[in-house]
């Protein structure tokens, strides 16, 4: 596995919280049960598991 210093990871964690703030914004607007809808929830969950993953790495 490739290794990632610290501020790397360290950036990662800023940018994906910063995506899965937005996401949470945007699937508010949107009409459950579209497509666009299911794409936002799919995404959203992606964004959690990483940003899980990487804190557990920087713990």
């Amino acid at each position: 596995m490739e290794q990632f210093t610290q501020r790397e990871v360290e950036e990662a964690e800023r940018a994906i919280a910063s995506l899965l703030s937005k996401c949470e914004k945007a699937q508010e607007k949107l009409a459950p049960g579209t497509s666009q809808y299911t794409l936002t929830k799919n995404r959203i969950a992606a964004l959690r598991i990483a940003l899980a993953l990487i804190r557990e790495r920087m713990s």
